[in-house]
């Protein structure tokens, strides 16, 4: 097993040129087919989504496909093997579908969002496909429209403080990994920019900020080589000043009414 540094080395693209990935064949229009019909009927448009749609799929990606339907008594996703591809299968309504959709654009992140922006049709195709993929851009392309600030500074504040106040090495590099998407998706949100999720953060911030995705990769690296947070503390603290600043007293959240479950005590 290569030693921590080189470990560290190797995931801040320091060691070698990067290697070319092994790319797969997209899944055929047949496949695609029995997929979504062995799963479902009334079909109002199908679409390939993620790295297959793009033409980046790897031998082990997911095969993702959105299928708007008729009426459902709710939306569904299933994972199944077809002709050797494992496809992740979201099955929508029309109503079921403009929820989500409505949901994610408040402030991310925004799986289905992209899926019926990016996705290409294949098989029967309605009307109300357009009607969708419009919808979708335009909330991409206004960006989010509603974010909890209030939540989001203290979730924040309360990740900074913890890392400034942990002496544990373990407990310090998961306090980092937190903090690192915080960062990133805090960077994103201030700029009227969907936040992410899993390796989509660092690719966007990547694209986004050159520079602040180079200056975490450096001070992640120091914090799991050296144990040493200050620069990832630094960071932090400046993005989150760029969001409104800490905020520790004087916060307060109401929870959604209907979250309640009647209860009768045993023993009056």
């Amino acid at each position: 097993m290569p030693a921590r540094h080189e470990i560290l080395k190797c995931a801040n693209h320091t060691v070698g040129t990067p290697m070319t990935p092994t790319l797969a064949p997209p899944p055929s229009q047949a496949t695609l087919q029995k997929a979504v019909q062995s799963r479902c009927r009334n079909i109002l448009f199908s679409l390939l989504c993620g790295s297959h749609a793009k033409s980046a799929g790897k031998p082990k990606s997911d095969v993702d496909i959105l299928v708007l339907v008729g009426r459902l008594p709710c939306a569904r996703r299933e994972l199944f093997y077809q002709d050797g591809f494992l496809v992740d299968l979201h099955v929508h309504d029309a109503e079921t579908l403009a929820f989500n959709l409505n949901a994610e654009r408040r402030e991310g992140p925004v799986p289905l969002l992209s899926m019926v922006a990016e996705g290409i049709p294949f098989g029967t195709t309605s009307s109300i496909y357009e009607d969708f993929r419009k919808m979708a851009n335009s909330y991409l392309a206004a960006g989010p429209c509603d974010p909890n600030w209030v939540m989001h500074r203290h979730q924040f504040t309360e990740l900074l403080a913890d890392l400034s106040d942990c002496d544990d090495h373990e407990e310090k590099r998961l306090l980092a990994m937190e903090l690192y998407k915080q960062i990133i998706n805090s960077h994103l949100l201030s700029r009227k920019i969907f936040p992410c999720e899993k390796r989509n953060i660092v690719r966007t911030i990547r694209y986004r900020n050159k520079a602040l995705s180079e200056r975490l990769s450096d001070a992640m690296a120091r914090l799991f080589s050296h144990h040493d947070s200050d620069a990832l503390i630094m960071i932090a603290t400046e993005i989150l000043n760029q969001s409104g600043g800490p905020l520790t007293a004087g916060f307060s959240f109401a929870f959604p009414h209907h979250f309640r479950t009647p209860f009768t005590p045993t023993a009056q």
